[in-house]
């Protein structure tokens, strides 16, 4: 885990915090005179795990006397380097006076943090190792990294075989970083605006050394998190740009950028992204520091830049300037006729795309419009004058991230060394941003304060690794140790942070809300009523959590407080102050690019800002590739506490050293030293949480060698010759220090809390100045040095004893190794097991094939007439007979395998009772060893009583470690004597069980098979025996129909015979009427006298009577003939129509007929009573006159009237008849006149839904 050693500590689930108000920075505490006086006697030392104290007080007061008295600015706790900024130029040690050196905690620099990385990877056995450096702006990180990388890269070829031109470009790669990456701020002239992560890679050189392999430096890898993008085109109060504007503008031999001439002065222009009061700070202390810009363009030429490239660089960086100047001016669309964005296309807006070599237009567009993508077209939406200063910003710190991104590359370029990564081991140096909070935290800073959490669980964990590991160096650890030096754990405070939850994290909420839809809350800021609701989810998903601090009723609207490690910090979320350029944490978040900007930077004309695209082509494609389910883009949180994991798992992968700069004053001047401001540090970088790990503890501890330096003379005197430890506690014990108040290691003594004031009493005992308590103490010292003697002749019993034990386990180990090899009696065993398998097996085979033999007879008893069904059924039944009799055997030679291991299991029992015997007496004797431990620990302590009553225990645990090694050596003997034949019987046996189940198996496999061919052969013969029904049933359907068409055919013929034969009645009818009309004509003609004409005129009027009569029953014959027709036509239609219906393929004979009463239910679909059928047709009925006039016979369906009397009456209907005569002068209608019987064509109206007859 780390350079302290030990294991990771292990989590206790709790919160680092309370939850508490949001407060102001808590000051250092009150340092008492006597406690000030004791830091400053020892005048600072170089490690302060020497202090007898170690606390927030003596830490601050070491690190003044240091810094300000000796001029050191470097100062240890343990292992962890604590760097002061000196803020003015040290001495340089020796760089050979740390190569091959041990580590020294009198000699604290980043060199031996250096050297002990090195060492570690010469030794091979250590993993890759880690330096970690933080601290807050001023405080000096990126200062110490380039020590740590400057030492490392000499180091890597001091032997002189190394590549003195890899050591270069490394070394040129810092000047680069620090030009492009840091700026001036009101905290540090010199701030790191990014965090990096530095890999030095190293390689053997084949040479053998003392620590191991020589390694030889083989290259490097660079690593960058959270560039501060925002610093282009907004800088805060009093403060500047990066430094690499500053060297364009100020710094460039010539202010006409490449060869366009295009002026970009100061002091002749006001540029937006340079404030004057940035312009002003070279004058103040401090910037002696800043790169200059030869320096930094000799390392761009380093890392592989040539002329044209870095010119064109500088002209990229006067294009973002000038991008920056473009005004957005206001006017008023025609269409629409609201306020949208306008640019000049001269001024900033051309120098600027003829610095980046764009169409002035092309750049105009972007910022002054954007299209939007509807389903099938694309729509171009003019922007607003807020929306076209949003874009021009976002343009600006896309185009200059590009930019460092591209510097990155091009530094790990040049760091390759050409070798793969198998055959390297690095040292990474991580320069990250410290704990920090300002007047304002936004999204940055929290993201800041996330990664500290994180680094600051490491930093824990190797704290407390390093205390358990003293602990067992020492001799002292005990269980209790490790439970009451729990580190604190921000695990609680990382998952309210970043957690997926539930509840998920306030990074992922704020993830959630980007994922929306939202609109801006003004023109002139980039403020998203987004923000408003993600600060809105923060007070609702987490109340109640810890690590949500409590914020004033009035703050909540805008902001919220979390409970960090080091405080309590809080963060702006909403801002209505409604100021130019300020974006909200949504839109921070999303960090979204014009659209079309990319492509824009692909038709640039320089080559540098074409290969832009690239890398936005590239974060574009990330984005793409890390879509989560819902295809939300992946966003500025989340990207960082994805980088943040990595790292945190390799920095865990690694051995890790931690290096905390501290800044003494926000003055930025030397020799002062602010103890509040320091203290709040100390607070913030976790040192003063890792010493509350050794507090709980056992924080003081004094070495030997010194504590008997300051005892008395007579104690000297009293305790010669005795060991140190035995001096050390019968001082104590004179000076009435309690047993339980220190604790003896192997070379210090330890003490809690609770014993300093008896410990300084005794290390300030003047024996002169109490000359009584003086004798008083040298008789209890002469006490104490009998009751050792006494203690140490008891223990010594102890000691006897467990050479007894140690005899005992000896000989029981001896008896157990003489034992015969049992790996034939766990093959025995393996064949008894696996012959009752194979017994269940073959059981289970024979229950199948049974099973396959009855489906095969039930399939041949359904088909009688297939033989070749009934012949397999026959053989499968045959082969479930051979398988139930393997399967008898089977479990024969199963039940005689078990028989034989029994046998066998004897001898097998008393091997294991001889065993376990021996594992009682090694217990017994480990018993002994801890008894005689306590006694000699009660020794050191003169603990007589407690000596006793450890020798009893350590006796009785070395008789019961005696009485099993003499049950060890009975067991073993039996075992020996036992039986040992049978093995090769069971073998057999077994084998024989195998091939049994085998057997069954086959017969299984044949059994199946017959079965599958009986249902095969029944199958055929049912489809063949369905198809001659079939092939029956159709001839039989085809007759019926010849029948029937022969009958229609005949009776066609009937009834046109009949039609004739009417015809020709009527005819003949017609001609005799004639004829008797012109007889009777010529009768009157003739008669004689009127009365004869009479009689003749009545004569004639009978005859016409009788004529019509004789007319009419021509006419009834007729419409009989002619309804006759109609009625054939109509069931010939029916059953065409029915004919083409899907019925089932069913024999008939298998269906029981519906009676009328299921078929009209079935019909009609319900289950209502059906109405009863119509009486049939009086066919014989005549006419009947019974009044004057025409008549029509209407024929009506009774079952469709509401048969009231009024109807009855009204309709004239006689009861029980289905005809109504009635004067109609008005023509029927056919379907008025004609109501018959259910026909086919009845019921297919019925299927088709219409109830009528």
């Amino acid at each position: 885990m780390g350079w302290f050693g030990g294991k990771k500590a292990p989590s206790n689930g709790t919160s680092n915090g309370a939850r508490q108000e949001a407060t102001t920075p808590q000051s250092p505490p009150q340092i008492s005179r006597e406690d000030k006086a004791k830091v400053d006697a020892a005048g600072g030392v170089p490690d302060m795990t020497a202090l007898e104290n170690l606390g927030e007080w003596s830490m601050l007061r070491n690190l003044e006397l240091r810094l300000i008295g000796k001029s050191e600015p470097y100062t240890l706790v343990s292992t962890v380097l604590v760097a002061v900024n000196p803020l003015k130029e040290t001495a340089k040690p020796d760089f050979k006076s740390f190569v091959d050196a041990s580590w020294d905690p009198t000699r604290p620099h980043p060199n031996q943090l250096a050297e002990l990385a090195y060492q570690r990877l010469q030794g091979g056995r250590a993993p890759d190792q880690s330096l970690v450096v933080s601290g807050e702006s001023g405080a000096g990180k990126t200062e110490t990294s380039k020590i740590v990388v400057k030492y490392l890269t000499q180091r890597g070829t001091a032997s002189g075989a190394g590549d003195t031109q890899l050591a270069k470009r490394i070394s040129a790669v810092s000047p680069v970083l620090e030009s492009f990456g840091n700026a001036a701020t009101m905290r540090n002239h010199n701030s790191s605006r990014f965090g990096r992560f530095v890999k030095l890679l190293f390689a053997p050189s084949g040479k053998k050394v003392v620590g191991g392999d020589d390694l030889l430096l083989a290259g490097g890898a660079l690593e960058t998190y959270l560039l501060e993008k925002s610093r282009v085109v907004r800088q805060g109060s009093g403060e500047r740009n990066f430094h690499a504007f500053h060297m364009t503008l100020d710094q460039r031999p010539s202010r006409q950028l490449g060869d366009r001439k295009l002026l970009l002065d100061p002091s002749k222009h006001a540029h937006r992204s340079m404030p004057p009061y940035g312009q002003q700070m070279r004058a103040k202390a401090g910037l002696e520091h800043v790169p200059e810009y030869r320096a930094c363009d000799q390392a761009l030429e380093a890392i592989g830049f040539d002329a044209a490239t870095k010119a064109a660089a500088w002209d990229l960086l006067g294009g973002i300037v000038s991008l920056a100047d473009v005004v957005i001016k206001v006017k008023v669309d025609a269409a629409s006729q609201e306020d949208v964005a306008d640019v000049e296309l001269d001024g900033a807006c051309l120098r600027a795309a003829k610095l980046l070599g764009w169409d002035v237009s092309a750049l105009s567009q972007i910022l002054c419009e954007r299209t939007v993508k509807m389903r099938s077209e694309e729509v171009t939406v003019k922007r607003t004058p807020g929306e076209a200063a949003g874009a021009r910003d976002a343009a600006c710190r896309w185009l200059y991230g590009a930019l460092f991104e591209k510097l990155v590359v091009q530094c790990n370029e040049a760091l390759d060394g050409g070798l793969a990564a198998k055959s390297t081991r690095f040292v990474g140096i991580l320069d990250i941003f410290g704990y920090e909070t300002l007047e304002e935290n936004g999204l940055e800073t929290l993201l800041i304060n996330y990664a500290n959490e994180s680094l600051q669980q490491l930093f824990c964990d190797a704290i407390f690794a390093a205390e358990l590991q003293l602990y067992e160096d020492e001799g002292i650890l005990t269980e209790e140790d490790a439970k009451a030096l729990a580190p604190p754990d921000s695990t609680a405070t990382l998952q309210f942070l970043a957690g997926k939850g539930p509840p998920p994290g306030i990074l992922r909420l704020l993830d959630a809300q980007c994922a929306t839809g939202g609109t801006t809350t003004g023109k002139k800021t980039g403020q998203d009523e987004r923000d408003s609701r993600f600060l809105g989810e923060v007070a609702r998903v987490h109340k109640g959590n810890n690590s949500l601090a409590n914020t004033k009723p009035k703050d909540r609207r805008y902001m919220f407080h979390v409970q960090h490690y080091a405080g309590v910090a809080g963060y702006t979320v909403v801002d209505d102050s409604q100021k130019e350029g300020h974006e909200g944490w949504v839109v921070t978040n999303l960090d979204q690019v014009p659209e079309g900007l990319a492509k824009l930077a692909l038709t640039s004309t320089v080559s540098l800002v074409k290969g832009l695209e690239a890398v936005g082509q590239k974060a574009s494609n990330e984005n793409q590739n890390r879509r989560g389910s819902m295809g939300k883009p992946k966003t500025v949180a989340s990207r960082f506490a994805a980088s943040m994991s990595e790292l945190t798992k390799v920095l865990e992968a690694t051995d890790c050293g931690f290096c905390r700069c501290i800044k003494p004053t926000p003055k930025m001047v030397p020799n002062e030293f602010d103890g509040p401001y320091v203290a709040e540090q100390l607070r913030a970088l976790g040192l003063v949480a890792a010493t509350e790990v050794l507090r709980v503890g056992l924080p003081h501890r004094v070495e030997y060698a010194s504590l008997l330096n300051t005892l008395p003379a007579e104690a000297k005197r009293v305790l010669s010759g005795e060991p140190n430890d035995i001096v050390v506690s019968c001082t104590l014990s004179a000076f009435d220090v309690p047993a339980s108040h220190f604790r003896l290691g192997k070379t210090r003594v330890f003490f809690p809390a609770a014993a300093l004031r008896q410990i300084n009493d005794l290390l300030e005992f003047d024996p002169a100045k109490d000359p009584e308590r003086a004798a008083l103490i040298a008789g209890k010292l002469q006490a104490a040095k009998q009751a050792a003697q006494e203690a140490r002749k008891a223990a010594q019993e102890a000691v006897d004893a467990l050479s007894r034990a140690d005899a005992a386990v000896a000989s029981a180990r001896q008896c157990v190794a003489s034992l015969p090899d049992d790996d034939g009696d766990d093959q025995c065993d393996e064949d008894a097991r696996q012959a009752g398998l194979d017994a269940q097996t073959a059981g289970a085979d024979a229950e199948d094939a049974q099973d396959c033999a009855t489906q095969a007879k039930q399939a041949a008893d359904k088909q009688p007439n297939a033989p070749k069904a009934a012949e397999a059924a026959r053989k499968a039944q045959l082969c479930a007979d051979k398988a139930k009799e393997a399967s008898d055997q089977a479990d024969a030679a199963a039940s005689k395998c078990d028989d034989v291991a029994e046998a066998l299991g004897g001898a097998r029992r008393a091997a294991a009772q001889s065993q376990t015997a021996l594992t009682i007496c090694v217990a017994a004797r480990k018993a002994c060893l801890a008894a005689k431990d306590g006694a000699t620990s009660a020794v050191r302590r003169l603990k007589l009583s407690e000596v006793t009553v450890k020798v009893q225990e350590a006796k009785a645990a070395a008789q019961e470690c005696i009485d099993a090694g003499k049950a060890c050596e009975k067991a073993a003997a039996a075992a020996s004597a036992g039986p040992r034949a049978g093995t090769g019987d069971l073998a057999q046996l077994a084998k024989r069980c195998a091939e049994k189940r085998e057997m069954a198996s086959q017969a299984h496999a044949e059994a199946r098979a017959f079965r599958d061919e009986a249902l095969k052969f029944a199958e055929a013969q049912r489809l063949a025996d369905e198809e001659e029904r079939r092939r029956k049933e159709e001839e039989e359907r085809r007759r019926r129909e010849e029948e029937a068409r022969l009958r229609r055919e005949a009776e066609e013929r009937k009834r046109k015979e009949e039609e004739a034969r009417v015809a020709a009645e009527a005819e003949q009818l017609r001609r005799k009427e004639e004829e008797a009309k012109q007889q009777h004509e010529a009768r009157i003609a003739a008669a004689k006298d009127a009365a004869a004409a009479e009689e003749l005129r009545k004569a004639e009027l009978i005859r016409e009577a009788q004529a019509r009569e004789n007319e009419r029953q021509l006419r009834v014959k007729a419409e009989k003939l002619r309804r006759a027709k109609e009625k054939a036509a109509n069931d010939a239609k029916a059953a065409q129509a029915f004919a083409a219906f899907d019925v089932p393929k069913t024999r008939l004979s298998d269906v029981q007929p519906p009676t009328p009463q299921k078929l009209t239910t079935q019909l009609s679909g319900g289950f209502s009573s059906p109405k009863p059928p119509p009486p049939p047709d009086d066919e014989d009925e005549e006419f009947v006159d019974d009044e004057a006039g025409p008549y029509r016979s209407v024929f009506i369906d009774p079952y469709a009237i509401d048969a009231s009397r009024d109807d009855i009456d009204r309709h004239r209907l006689r009861p029980g008849r289905r005809r109504l005569h009635r004067r109609s002068p008005e023509p029927v209608e056919e379907s008025e006149c004609r109501v018959g019987r259910p026909t086919f064509t009845t019921v297919q109206a019925v299927v088709r839904g219409r109830e009528t007859w």
